[in-house]
């Protein structure tokens, strides 16, 4: 029997598919389509958004659903599915103050534990019974197998004729620990010591990053689209791989943010030229909307650019902060015309001249190679280059990244 140990499956589309009973350990299933098609048990506090834990401003209608937990056949553990549109079509039960995402826990077949169903339109299809304490918000628990009645805490209540009283559906769970079970992005580093930073993201919309076979820039419109065209992500975001530099960008701020301090954001995109998005005032949540507003160009690589803007954002920051470009890249500089990689270098050793760490976070492909990884190393304050082999990877950097900044 496979086990994997708490705090895992946070990787895009991790822990699908296996048909061995296996058991989930707690705090697991926060990638994006995570934990799907599973035969086993998935622990406590699981299939969870690190932020709704951080209390961001997440539009349950509009934002992306993340379809984690889904397809299910074992036990979903205590405290879980606060995803939007987590846990569907399950057969085994969902234990006790779970289903807190919009339309979370819909047409599943097992019972669902008590205080659950909290978030707009969860547990409706379903066949099992609800625990006590349910169902607390309009719009939940509607067209399942049977209806609460007013005055009636749950179909538990119903269902054992004690519709003025409480009934809790045991789960045979652990008892769940004192603190929360989800890790912190950055274990080594305390959250409550004062971290003063500024950083600037540029992200890359070169053709490189969205083309399927051989390199083309993409530059209209996202087309041809049969070259770079996903269409499970709007026409603007063009393509998976650019989504996935767009979500890696938000849960670096997202966990960057915890830490206690004065600290600040700004984005910079670049293709055959670079442009600021938004400047170094940026805070949490204006910077993630400026993320998710990001409409693909497609073009050329032009990392002078990119270094150059993201240095004219951080200029004006307080000097006693400690400043960060992070340059999420695929390839090496193509752009300007004349010189390309000279022209980088010489504009990240200007930025590091002024006191700026550059981090390079570099997708290596198979038309990149050695060559690419030498340059990145070049234009690296340290040397360093935080490297992956593919978009869906990114998420993987994370903690490294944060200790990188905050320690």
């Amino acid at each position: 029997m496979p086990i994997v140990g708490d705090y895992s499956c946070h990787g895009h589309k991790s822990c699908i598919s296996v048909t061995e009973y296996a058991v989930i350990g707690a705090g697991s299933c926060i990638g994006r389509e995570s934990c799907r098609n599973l035969n086993g048990r998935i622990g406590a506090q699981s299939c969870l958004t690190p932020e709704m834990k951080d209390d961001l401003a997440y539009n349950f209608e509009t934002d992306t659903p993340q379809s984690v937990c889904e397809d299910n056949s074992g036990q979903i553990s205590a405290s879980s599915c606060w995803w939007s549109r987590s846990c569907q079509s399950n057969q085994g039960r969902i234990c006790e103050e779970s289903c807190r995402g919009y339309e979370a826990c819909q047409n599943n077949s097992g019972s669902v534990g008590a205080g659950s169903c909290t978030g707009e339109g969860s547990c409706n299809n379903n066949s099992g019974n609800i625990g006590a304490g349910a169902c607390t918000i309009a719009g939940g628990c509607a067209h399942n197998t049977e209806d609460i009645p007013d005055g009636c805490p749950s179909l538990a209540a119903k269902q054992a004729g004690q519709c003025d009283g409480t009934v809790t559906l045991a789960c045979n769970d652990p008892t769940l620990p004192s603190t929360p079970l989800m890790p912190t992005s950055s274990p080594s580093c305390s959250k409550t010591k004062d971290v003063n930073f500024d950083i600037c993201f540029a992200l890359d919309m070169s053709g490189s990053v969205c083309s399927k076979y051989d390199p083309t820039t993409c530059d209209n419109s996202c087309t041809p689209f049969d070259q770079c065209r996903d269409f499970t992500v709007d026409v603007g975001t063009c393509c998976e791989n650019f989504r996935s530099i767009q979500d890696f960008t938000i849960d670096m701020v997202t966990a960057l943010d915890r830490f206690n301090g004065e600290k600040s954001y700004s984005i910079v995109q670049f293709a055959s030229s670079g442009s600021l998005v938004q400047s170094s005032s940026g805070d949490k949540l204006s910077t993630i909307d400026s993320v998710n507003g990001l409409v693909y160009t497609g073009g050329f690589t032009n990392h002078d650019q990119a270094i150059l803007r993201c240095r004219e954002a951080l200029s004006g920051t307080p000097a006693d902060r400690n400043k960060y470009m992070l340059v999420i890249t695929d390839g090496v500089s193509t752009r300007p015309s004349q010189n390309p990689v000279d022209s980088a270098i010489a504009s990240a050793n200007l930025a590091k001249g002024d006191g700026i760490n550059i981090i390079p976070v570099f997708i290596t492909t198979t038309s990149s190679g050695q060559e690419a990884l030498d340059f990145m190393s070049t234009i690296s304050s340290n040397g360093m280059v935080f490297s992956v082999t593919n978009f869906e990877s990114l998420e993987t950097l994370e903690q490294e990244l944060v200790e990188e900044v905050s320690c």
